[in-house]
């Protein structure tokens, strides 16, 4: 388990997790929202 000190591995079900940073260009004037179909380009 690699945890900091501070966080209490009770608050962790798992420690399987992903995030992915994106960005959408204001010009396309779009939001991304959770349950959105998405496609790498």
């Amino acid at each position: 388990m690699e945890l900091p000190n501070w966080a209490p591995p009770g608050a962790f079900d798992h420690f399987y997790r992903l995030a992915i940073n994106t960005r959408a260009p204001a010009a396309l004037g779009a939001t991304i929202r959770v349950g959105d179909e998405v496609a790498l380009g």
